[in-house]
């Protein structure tokens, strides 16, 4: 008798291997492209989260400092010098308050300064009085040196900032500020990001506030005329009378916000 003959295990032909391998090549790619593109869409999400944070918390601190200053804090902004720009801050001792900073400083200085590669950061500088006189004593439009006072960095990155006031003569939008015996109602930051790629305008109120040296001086003039020294009459012609202690009526008078 023959034996019988197992019947042979037929194999995988060379063409039906190659073809396996191309799909499983492409099926790999395909999943690495998808995940590649969803770490990248998380960074860039994280990216603007983080831009947009730095926008905010910078935002809301120049409007704390805008809205708290004092009736005798001066401010002076000149004009621009290739795109690098100084909001001065002067008899404002609370002005950016900042830990590890002291406070009583004669002029903080919020700034820009171009970085090397092309962008602007933005600086707070703090003078006390022999600085603020040094720094005063430069010609109009010189940049503050980086040597003078305390400096501190609060933003890099900066494609754009720009400062506008709101004169309440002319009621019109000026871009530079540098009468300081006056005060702008309104102030508008427009503020870009190279990370976000849009512009940032954000408008803060100035409280409308009395000198307090100027009050006390026309109020003790009146007090003089009327024979009652430091009370008892209107600190100007057509005011209604004072309290007889000087202090009781307020000398704030805000403007409502918009």
């Amino acid at each position: 008798m023959r034996a019988k003959r197992k019947p042979r295990s037929r194999g995988f032909t060379l063409v039906e291997v190659v073809v396996a391998m191309g799909l499983t090549g492409m099926l790999v790619a395909g999943v690495f492209a998808v995940g590649q593109g969803a770490v990248k869409m998380s960074r860039k999400v994280t990216r603007a989260q983080h831009t947009a944070m730095q926008q905010y918390a910078f935002t809301e601190l120049v409007r704390k400092n805008f809205e708290q200053m004092p009736g005798n804090a001066q401010l002076v902004y000149p004009e621009p010098s290739d795109g690098q720009s100084e909001l001065i801050l002067s008899e404002y001792p609370l002005a950016f308050d900042w830990p590890g900073v002291p406070a009583g400083y004669q002029e903080v200085i919020l700034r820009t300064a171009r970085e090397s590669r092309g962008s602007l950061k933005i600086v707070l500088q703090y003078l006390n009085d022999e600085e603020a006189e040094e720094r005063s004593s430069n010609p109009v439009g010189t940049p503050t040196s980086e040597e003078l006072g305390v400096s501190l960095n609060l933003m890099d990155n900066v494609r754009a900032l720009q400062w506008e006031f709101w004169d309440t003569r002319t009621e019109e939008w000026e871009t530079q500020w540098e009468d300081p015996s006056r005060r702008p109602s309104l102030v508008a930051l427009n503020l870009e990001l190279f990370d976000s790629g849009e512009r940032l305008r954000s408008v803060f109120w100035i409280p409308t506030t009395a000198n307090p040296q100027q009050f006390t001086n026309n109020f003790q003039q009146a007090g003089g005329q009327n024979g009652q020294p430091g009370g008892g009459g209107p600190a100007n012609p057509g005011d209604p009378p004072q309290s007889g202690r000087g202090g009781n009526n307020p000398i704030t008078t805000p403007n409502p916000r918009n």
